[in-house]
C-alpha cells in the first residue's frame, strides 16, 4: 500500500490531516501557577529539600561504590547462571 493510500485512510479515521498526523504540544505549566492552585491551610514540608541522599541515590557519598558493588554482583550473577545451566545440561 503506498503512503498516500495510507495517509487517505488515517485521515479519513480521524479527521483532518493536522490533526491526525501532528503531535499535539505539550502542555507546560509555570511553577507559581502551581504553587497558586495549593489550598492556603495545607502545610508545606520544607524540611524535605534540606535532606541528604543516603544509600544508593544519585549524590550520596556512597553512590558509586555501591553502582560499582551492584555491578559486580551482576557480573557474578551472570557467570553463576551460565554455570548452573551448564550443570543441568550434564545431568
Amino acid at each position: 500500500m503506498k503512503n498516500r493510500t495510507k495517509k487517505r485512510r488515517i485521515c479519513a479515521l480521524y479527521g483532518s490531516r493536522d490533526s491526525a498526523l501532528t503531535a499535539r504540544r505539550k502542555k507546560y505549566c509555570k511553577l507559581e501557577d502551581l504553587l497558586a492552585e495549593i489550598p492556603a491551610g495545607l502545610p508545606i514540608d520544607e524540611a524535605w529539600d534540606q535532606i541528604s541522599p543516603v544509600g544508593r541515590e544519585f549524590g550520596s557519598s556512597d553512590y558509586e561504590r555501591l553502582a560499582e558493588l551492584d555491578a559486580r554482583a551482576g557480573t557474578a550473577k551472570a557467570a553463576f547462571d551460565a554455570m548452573k545451566g551448564e550443570s543441568e545440561r550434564d545431568d
